[in-house]
């Protein structure tokens, strides 16, 4: 059927944000902006791969009929304009004379009243004729049919005349790189009269972005004071903060060996949630080499990191291996049923779930080698600074107590 453009979507599992590629065109310029809208798109169309069901808003062409009255002819005639627009309508439309609402309905229905079917054809307005107090005159006589182009709707937002480009992404591409793709024309092809932007997808991912950034910048911010608080060491605190900062290295490595993608949202909240738990294994291990330091005074700094690490060990791989045997699972899209004895893989849930899930699990391995290795290490670097240089670093709390 011409005029009818069928295409297919899957079932949105989150908030409903349209098509996977958004772009809007708004201008106060209408001609300038279609043309742009309609070079943007054929070149997306010849030179972006992986690009499915492209198509715009524009209007679709078509025609439509203005009838211009002769006011000045129409008054010398002595006809009123008025009758003309009703008669018109007789042949289109046709006139309101009322409504009605069935029994059986709960909307009301229009009753309107127009020509027979065989009157109203666009031919039969050149053939109307309307009574004045001169007599009957034809209407074309003072009136003139003009075939325009037809403008079906406009779309307006922030007060500006707006279209939309809109496409969907195919398997085994990523919106991520078609999007950059598009942003290099668009910035190479800028034209003061048309504003170009993303919507969709990207206009929510940039949000989510914006807000998990604010949210572990808080988050780090909150730690830190408590940790300098509860340790009122700057040095320690930096060194449990720093090692939050390192876990996000597994992350990032576990992505590249799977070959998966970033989600700003799953995998953001999973590095969050990572921070806790590398905190927690840090603060236990740092605030019992502090313990010894304070009520041994016989240990060295040595000594005590060993001592720390070695009695510490049980607790931090306790927490790290039921953290990771419990996500394992839905980090490799495992749903288990335990009620109906059955499993699925790479089922809705533990699709939408497993960047969390993996985030969490190959973060937790990375960080748990720095929290057994790294940490140690790094709290034994102020007792060398200090036998090296004679400048007493960060531990100058335990030599108070000593005394």
């Amino acid at each position: 059927m011409p005029g009818i453009y069928v295409t297919g979507q899957e079932v949105e599992t989150g908030p409903p944000t349209g098509k996977d590629i958004q772009i809007e065109l708004s201008s106060s310029n209408r001609q300038e902006m279609y043309r742009k809208a309609s070079q943007l798109k054929q070149w997306i169309a010849e030179n972006v791969r992986g690009i499915r069901d492209l198509q715009d808003t524009l209007p679709l062409a078509g025609i439509e009929w203005e009838i211009e009255v002769d006011r000045a002819r129409a008054a010398m005639l002595g006809v009123n304009v008025a009758e003309v627009g009703r008669m018109i309508q007789m042949i289109t439309g046709g006139i309101i004379i009322g409504e009605f609402r069935p029994d059986d309905a709960d909307e009301e229905l229009e009753i309107r009243l127009r020509y027979p079917e065989q009157y109203r054809q666009l031919s039969a307005i050149d053939n109307l004729r309307i009574n004045t107090s001169n007599g009957s005159v034809p209407v074309n006589s003072f009136i003139r049919r003009v075939a325009k182009p037809r403008v079906d709707s406009i779309q307006r937002i922030d007060m500006k005349e707006t279209v939309f480009i809109l496409a969907n992404t195919e398997e085994g591409f990523l919106v991520d790189d078609q999007t950059q793709i598009i942003d290099e024309w668009i910035v190479g092809h800028t034209d003061s009269l048309v504003d170009i932007r993303f919507r969709g997808a990207n206009q929510e991912q940039a949000k989510a972005a914006e807000f998990l950034s604010t949210a572990f910048t808080l988050a780090m911010s909150v730690m830190m004071i408590m940790l300098v608080m509860q340790f009122n060491s700057f040095y320690q605190a930096s060194l449990i903060m720093f090692s939050v900062v390192m876990s996000t290295a597994g992350v990032l490595i576990g992505l590249l060996i799977a070959q998966a993608t970033f989600s700003t949202i799953l995998t953001g909240v999973g590095i969050v949630a990572l921070a806790g738990i590398v905190v927690n294994n840090n603060i236990v291990l740092i605030d019992t080499y502090n313990y010894l330091r304070r009520n041994n005074g016989m240990l060295t700094a040595s000594e005590a990191v060993f001592t720390a690490a070695k009695s510490r060990f049980r607790p931090v791989m306790l927490t790290t291996i039921t953290t990771i045997v419990g996500l394992l699972p839905l980090a490799n899209g495992l749903s288990i049923d335990l009620v109906n004895r059955s499993y699925t893989i790479g089922g809705m849930v533990a699709s939408w779930w497993q960047p969390l899930a993996s985030a969490i699990v190959n973060g937790l391995i990375v960080a748990t080698i720095l929290t057994l290795l790294l940490t140690p290490a790094m709290l034994m670097l102020p007792e060398l600074v200090s036998a090296r240089f004679g400048v007493r670093v960060a531990d100058h709390q335990f030599e108070d107590d000593m005394k």
